[in-house]
C-alpha cells in the first residue's frame, strides 16, 4: 500500500518550511509521495477521487486550523461525512496554543498528533516516527 503525506494550510511560506524540514529528515524514503495544499477543499477533493477509484494508498495529513474557506475542523468533519476517516492519519500542525483546540483534536479518530507551529527537526523526527510505526 502506498503512504502518501499531504500538507494542508493557506500560509506558503509555513508550508515551504515544513516541505524542508520533511525532505531534509528523509520523508521521500518513507513515503511515495508529497503534495502540498493552500485550500483544505482540495486537498478534500483528491481525497474523495482516491475513495471513489479505491486507491491503495494511506494518507497522513499535516493539517492547520485556522485556514480562510474550509478549515481544519470543517475538513476533519467533511471527512467524516464523506466517509474518508479510514484512509487518513492527520496531525495537526497549527499556530493554536489553545486547550480548546487540542481537547477538540482529540474527539476525531483520525487525529494522531497536534504540534504548534513553525515545524521543527524535533517534530518532523516525531511526525516520520508515526509514519514508520502506525500501520493501517
Amino acid at each position: 500500500m502506498k503512504i502518501k503525506v499531504l500538507l494542508i494550510d493557506d500560509d506558503q511560506v509555513s508550508l515551504l518550511i515544513t516541505k524542508k524540514y520533511l525532505v531534509g529528515q528523509g520523508i521521500h524514503d518513507l513515503v511515495d509521495d508529497l503534495t502540498l495544499f493552500t485550500k483544505a477543499e482540495e486537498a478534500l477533493n483528491l481525497l474523495i477521487e482516491a475513495k471513489n477509484t479505491q486507491e491503495q494508498a494511506i494518507f497522513w495529513i499535516l493539517l492547520d486550523v485556522n485556514m480562510p474557506g474550509m478549515n481544519g475542523w470543517d475538513f476533519l468533519d467533511e471527512m467524516g461525512r464523506n466517509e474518508l476517516n479510514h484512509l487518513v492519519k492527520i496531525v495537526m500542525l497549527t499556530s493554536s496554543i489553545s486547550e480548546v483546540d487540542r481537547d477538540k483534536a482529540k474527539s476525531y479518530s483520525s487525529v494522531f498528533g497536534y504540534f504548534t507551529k513553525p515545524m521543527s527537526q524535533e517534530k518532523c523526527e516525531k511526525f516520520n516516527a508515526l509514519v514508520q510505526e502506525k500501520d493501517i
